[in-house]
């Protein structure tokens, strides 16, 4: 039985990182480690963008609030 195809992309990182279908055994846990690193730094990435994205927001509404708060205490 023949294994599933990888996507091409995930291929081409494959033969860059010297592994890839059809390779030795070492290779085949070298390149797991590969795909695996690659896994876990775009979840890193992933996590750090939407924090620095959730911190935004979070700061645009403190704005928000304190320059409508410092409005209705300059009309009193």
């Amino acid at each position: 039985m023949k294994p599933p195809a990888l996507p091409s992309t995930i291929e081409r990182a494959l033969r860059a990182a010297g592994s890839g279908p059809g390779r030795a055994a070492d290779s085949a846990i070298s390149s797991s480690t590969f795909v695996r690193g690659l896994t876990i730094g775009a979840l890193v990435g992933a996590a750090i963008a939407g924090s620095t994205i959730w911190e935004r927001r979070r700061t645009r509404q403190r704005i928000k609030r304190e320059l409508l708060s410092s409005a209705s205490e300059a009309g009193d």
